[in-house]
């Protein structure tokens, strides 16, 4: 090997051995100090040091001067008529000092950051409200959720070693997402699955959830709650560490829809649909008055529309009468101009409604023989009568009267069973008898509501007494001649459905004259739509639902509000409907049946989201505070310390070290 190839062989070697002396201890500190990069890729500017060595390895032009002699320059005149451009690196104090400001100025730039708040041993309880006001998008251009979740991700990132972190997710109820534990994975991944729910806020759950999670932990406990405040105040509460409040959002100014109602005007004619009427009410939280356009729409199509004055923190009702075709339709607030913002919560600013296919409820009566004083209650209270369908059942059903022997399997709709002839459900019939008095009745059973039925006491002609069985209720009862107690009218559960069973034939009595016999029809038929139909004006978010599908239905589809799709199990001609926990208009098919519905916000309160300064509790003010960007940042101490090694490397150049 040639002279000029092991001097740059060793040079290489010596600038290997300074650069690692001189970044050992950056690494060292970056380990031992759980350092972690926000920039990482800015670390890249140390591969400047091959510059650096190249420009320290390579032999200096001298400028020619006249001497005297050349007896003392030979060797400098050997070195210039060299081959190799490069000398033998040597040990060089501004060479080292360069190094080290390189070393400081790549370390800095990679933006380190470390946990200066983090303390050995804590046991960290996040409490993140997901409740709907959680929504608003007046922090910084993003959901205060968004914001909330990032400044959770950075707490978790923060634990030390020993650190335990617990996640709780709070909203009208408190749920434990993930428990206490040292994995980050597993608090990121139950972080990442989190959204907010269109309810209501109960920040005492989330706190009494954290203070149970944390009274036999062992370690220093301290909860941090993300929430803008809302809600009612929580009782005080003893969690045995601090209890930190960050606050998310800044504006309360909201505008929306506090209630909402759809109501029949007028029945379908001939050549047109039905007339409805639909109410909202609108609710300001600004401190200076507004107007704001309410707009009634079927989709993209505005149907008619308001311009309404909002008063300071003020209400008012708007009410639309139109002609409506059945299917989905929404009341929505709009900005006066196009394009414009109206506030910065947009969940009650739209009311989600359906206008149903028909406003009379569907019956089925099954008699053996003519059964006039049926027909006549069941048409003054606006039923309208039609045959048991032929597969003995239709979801659209609503009631079932059935005169004399009921059918081998009863569909799964409310049902009166008239004087039955044998055993139905818990309850049995016995032998007849003549002339029983009527000795009192439940009166508060929603089917004998407002019903005077001392005057029947000696108007039934025979009844077949019941005998009841577990999960049979008394609705009438009565005596014998003989002063032998009697039950005259029982009612039990089958599934979804209610059945009243008569124990006597109405025909037989005089009943059907008296105004007790119709208000009865009518207040079994409301109590069975209003189970069975949807409420037009729609149900609440998280509300619990139970749909009529055709019995041998066992599986249903809900399409939601963003068109994502999820089965439900349909049982004895029901499906629990679950998980409404987003507002919008919702579909659920279940064979060749299927039925539109909306879904409101859970909680009207939820509109205020001006986000509480302190939590106002019995307890010691917590007072809020905003919410942190990140970590504590070093990277600007390391460009200090580069700057000084820059100083000294200026001066031991000068001073010819």
């Amino acid at each position: 090997m040639s002279e000029a190839r092991r001097d740059l062989a060793a040079s290489l070697a010596t600038g290997g051995i300074l650069s690692a002396l001189v970044a050992l201890p950056l690494l060292l500190f970056a380990w031992l100090g759980q350092v972690r990069f926000a920039a990482p890729l800015g670390a890249l500017l140390g591969l400047l040091v091959l510059p650096i060595l190249a420009l320290f390895m390579l032999k200096a032009r001298r400028p020619r001067r006249p001497v005297g002699s050349l007896l003392f320059w030979q060797a400098i005149s050997l070195e210039q008529q060299a081959s190799s451009p490069f000398k033998r690196l040597r040990r060089n104090l501004v060479l080292v000092l360069v190094l080290v400001a390189l070393a400081l100025l790549s370390f800095g730039r990679a933006e380190p950051v470390v946990q200066a708040d983090v303390r050995e041993g804590r046991a960290l309880v996040l409490v993140l409200d997901t409740s709907a006001s959680m929504e608003a998008s007046d922090h910084e251009g993003q959901a205060r959720f968004a914001a909330a979740r990032a400044a959770a991700e950075e707490l978790i990132s923060g634990l030390g070693r020993g650190d335990e972190a617990a996640l709780i997710a709070v909203d009208r109820s408190a749920r434990l997402v993930v428990p206490l534990t040292a994995d980050e994975s597993a608090l990121r991944a139950g972080l990442a699955g989190l959204a907010p729910r269109h309810f209501g806020t109960n920040l005492a759950e989330g706190l009494l959830l954290a203070a149970q999670l944390v009274e036999s932990v062992g370690k220093t406990p301290e909860v941090v709650l993300l929430s803008d405040g809302g809600g009612p105040p929580p009782p005080p509460v003893s969690l045995g560490g601090p209890l930190r409040y960050v606050r998310f959002g800044s504006r309360g100014d909201d505008l929306g829809i506090v209630a909402r109602d759809l109501r029949p005007a007028g029945r379908a004619g001939e050549g047109g649909p039905a007339a409805w009427q639909v109410f909202v009410s609108v609710r300001s939280h600004a401190a200076e008055p507004r107007q704001v356009l309410v707009a009634l729409r079927r989709g993209e199509r505005t149907l008619a529309a308001r311009r309404v004055e909002l008063p300071p923190r003020g209400e008012a009702g708007v009410t639309f009468e139109e002609r409506l075709e059945p299917g989905p339709i929404e009341v929505r607030l709009l900005p006066l101009a196009a394009g414009g913002e109206l506030d910065p919560f947009p969940l009650d600013d739209v009311a989600y409604l359906v206008v149903p296919a028909d406003l009379r409820p569907r019956i089925a009566l099954l008699s053996e023989g003519p059964a006039p004083a049926w027909e006549r209650a069941l048409l003054a209270a606006g039923a309208r009568i039609e045959p048991l369908p032929p597969g003995g059942d239709d979801p659209s059903l609503r009631l079932v009267v059935v005169e004399g022997r009921p059918p081998a399997r009863l569909p799964p709709r409310d049902a009166i069973l008239v004087q039955p002839s044998e055993q139905v459900g818990p309850l049995t019939p016995g032998p007849e008898v003549l002339r029983p008095r009527l000795t009192a009745w439940d009166r508060t059973d929603p089917a004998l509501r407002f019903l005077e039925l001392g005057d029947l006491e000696r108007e039934l002609a025979s009844a077949r007494p019941l005998t009841l069985a577990a999960g049979a209720k008394v609705l009438v009862q009565g005596q014998d001649a003989e002063g032998q107690p009697l039950v005259l009218a029982a009612s039990y559960r089958e599934g979804q459905a209610r059945r009243i069973v008569l124990a006597f034939d109405p025909h037989q009595s005089a009943w059907p004259l008296k105004a007790s016999f119709p208000i009865f029809v009518r207040n079994v038929l409301e109590a069975a739509v209003e189970r069975a139909e949807l409420p037009p004006g729609g149900v609440l978010a998280g509300a619990p639902l139970s749909v009529a599908v055709a019995r041998e239905v066992h599986q249903a589809e809900l399409r939601g509000p963003d068109g994502e799709e999820r089965s439900l199990t349909a049982r004895a001609g029901h499906v629990a409907v679950d998980g409404l926990t987003r507002v919008g208009h919702y579909r659920l098919r279940a064979g060749d049946y299927w039925v539109d519905f909306g879904v409101n916000l859970a909680d009207p309160a939820e509109g205020e989201i001006a986000p509480a300064q302190r939590l106002e509790t019995d307890a010691p003010q917590v007072e809020g505070v905003p919410e942190r960007k990140r970590p504590f940042e070093v990277g600007r101490f390391f460009a200090l310390f580069a700057l000084i090694a820059l100083t000294l490397e200026a001066w031991a150049y000068h001073r010819r070290w």
